[in-house]
């Protein structure tokens, strides 16, 4: 079985970034949904995505269904909150006729002049908890006249290069390629909803249409040469590239919180003396823990405890806490999720009975993420002081 670790924004990002410092003229794009209805979505409304998202630096991204399902007031907060641009032509305000969002934007790059257009149809929006106050084009062929519209109002401006930022499926960008005038020059649709996977674009009516499926388990390179004597494609090269260790280099700036912490299990503190301390911290380590396809459990060590192994002996060879010596008949309080509490016979070889004649376990907080959101909100910088908690030694003499 193949276990290695595939996705994940801080790996995508780090993606991004060595496209970025190692080619010229990229650009990077989304094409809707960067919110998915997940768990973190729901318990944030999509605030704590908007700020991942502000971190990738995206160039320009198009709505999905799923960005208006905390409704409309909300999703033009959201908008006011990234740094990034956001772009959809045919959303609007049935009052007045509106749009909610900038239909488009031109980017330069090395020169040129690259217009996108976002696009997102009622077909899409009708599966969200829409608002009766928004509208969109009713169908395809509506839609494709909106971009007709603006392609033509930059007729007389240089535009090198014209991309649709789509949101309706992959079926749905080939009926809407069909339905555009060639004289609009669009050249590209790069599109999402679908989350189909494509290993090379589809071409519909001479133009290139791509998707990359769902989430963040690759990323799609478009690699495109542009002739910029007749402003249309001369060559291009697409692939789907896997989000692993091998290809993309972790960015940092991005390492998730429930990544770390991703349960939300309450906190239980509870009592061990210093002999049991010893004897579950020799089981965690014991050599099955360091054996490629065993799963262990692994703990994290509080600050000022520290502990030295020697694993060819399998001893512990110095357990200390705030640099005095574990005593055996000192008692210490232990905080762990409630699931491992529940576990602690399996997890750290510890009877629960015998456990629980030290002191009553006690809740210590209602939900862990919590714990470590309110740390991380109250300590604005944090850096690792060098301090090792557990040393482990191959052998000692």
């Amino acid at each position: 079985m193949d276990e290695k670790l595939v996705g994940g924004v801080s790996r995508l990002s780090g993606y991004v970034n060595k496209v970025r410092n190692e080619e010229k003229n990229v650009i990077y794009t989304i094409s809707g949904d960067m919110f998915r209805g997940s768990l973190i979505d729901s318990e944030f409304q999509g605030i704590s995505t908007i700020e991942i998202m502000n971190l990738l630096a995206p160039d320009v991204v198009t709505l999905g269904n799923h960005e208006v399902d905390y409704g409309l007031a909300h999703l033009l907060f959201l908008e006011k909150c990234a740094t990034f641009p956001i772009i959809n032509a045919n959303m609007y305000l049935k009052l007045n006729g509106v749009r909610l969002f900038r239909s488009h934007i031109i980017l330069k790059i090395d020169g040129m002049n690259v217009l996108f257009i976002g696009i997102l149809t009622s077909d899409v929006l009708a599966k969200t908890r829409s608002e009766a106050l928004i509208g969109t084009m009713v169908d395809i062929e509506d839609a494709a006249q909106e971009v007709g519209k603006i392609c033509d109002a930059y007729r007389n401006v240089d535009i090198d290069f014209t991309v649709l930022l789509t949101h309706i499926g992959f079926e749905e960008d080939k009926k809407l390629a069909a339905q555009l005038d060639p004289a609009w020059g669009v050249d590209v649709i790069i599109g999402g909803h679908g989350h189909t996977y494509l290993t090379e674009p589809c071409e519909a009516a001479g133009i290139p249409i791509v998707q990359a499926a769902i989430g963040t388990d690759q990323i799609g390179r478009f690699d495109i040469m542009v002739d910029t004597d007749t402003n249309s494609i001369d060559s291009y090269t697409w692939q789907c590239i896997p989000i692993t260790e091998e290809n993309c280099p972790r960015d940092l700036a991005l390492e998730e919180v429930m990544e770390i912490m991703p349960f939300g299990d309450p906190l239980i503190r509870l009592k061990l003396t210093g002999a049991q301390l010893r004897s579950a911290v020799k089981f965690m380590l014991r050599e099955a823990a360091f054996l490629d396809g065993e799963h262990c459990e692994w703990y994290q060590f509080s600050r000022g405890f520290c502990c030295e192994y020697d694993r060819a002996a399998q001893k512990i060879v110095s357990l200390k806490m705030n640099g005095k010596v574990v005593a055996d008949s000192e008692q210490f309080s232990v905080i762990m999720e409630r699931f491992h509490f529940l576990n602690i016979g399996d997890f750290l070889n510890l009877p629960a009975a015998e456990v629980e004649k030290n002191a009553k376990p006690e809740e210590a907080a209602t939900r862990t993420p919590n714990v470590l959101e309110e740390y991380f909100n109250t300590h604005e910088l944090i850096r690792y002081d060098g301090e090792k908690r557990l040393i482990i030694h191959q052998s000692i003499q």
